[in-house]
């Protein structure tokens, strides 16, 4: 939850919401590149990059997203749009159309055009070139 109220229709840039565990441990991150708080309470979203960390603080996983909403009060975020989304150590990535993610129970719902890939080891960057 925000540390105070969100004006309704005020532009935000460079947005950022954290949300914390029971222990007041960091265990998501919404970030947007801009937000706009609406008067239904909730915030439209551009190109949203949501970050979630393990219990010892580490990067989990990483949702992309070129818009999404944000309901504070329901706390979840969704888009009928496109999203990316993978682990940190990049062994599993997701993308689709239509998404829902409810930070209270870890779930991300993706609707439509499902495409997922899962790697034994992570992926090997690309060799300098010499």
């Amino acid at each position: 939850m925000p540390a105070q109220p969100l004006a309704p229709g005020v532009q935000i840039k460079g947005f950022r919401l954290p949300g914390f565990d029971a222990q007041n441990r960091t265990n998501f991150l919404l970030i947007g590149a801009e937000a706009i708080p609406q008067v239904n309470g909730q915030i439209q979203i551009k190109q949203l990059r949501l970050e979630t960390y393990k219990t010892d603080g580490r990067l989990d996983f990483v949702v992309e997203a070129p818009e999404c909403t944000y309901d504070v009060k329901q706390r979840v975020a969704f888009s009928p749009g496109k999203l990316d989304a993978r682990t940190a150590d990049g062994r599993l990535a997701i993308s689709g159309e239509g998404f829902a993610w409810q930070p209270q129970n870890a779930t991300l719902a993706i609707s439509n055009r499902v495409h997922t890939v899962i790697r034994n080891r992570p992926p090997t960057p690309p060799s300098p070139n010499p």
